[in-house]
């Protein structure tokens, strides 16, 4: 199972809950705020010196 598959199987039925809908092109979490704010949550990959490594990201 990819970290993509995992991010989304853990936490999907939580943001779902908070209102959030998985955006699969993106590969995000997404929730509109108000009409001019949304709210990402979604995964990240590190920088090339740190190989292998990985995490989300709230924006």
């Amino acid at each position: 199972m990819s970290f993509n598959s995992q991010f989304k199987l853990i936490f999907g039925e939580t943001f779902q809950t908070e209102g959030f809908r998985y955006c699969s092109k993106l590969n995000v979490f997404v929730k509109m705020l108000n009409e001019d704010l949304m709210a990402f949550f979604g995964v990240k990959t590190a920088p090339a010196w740190n190989k292998g490594a990985k995490g989300f990201f709230l924006t």
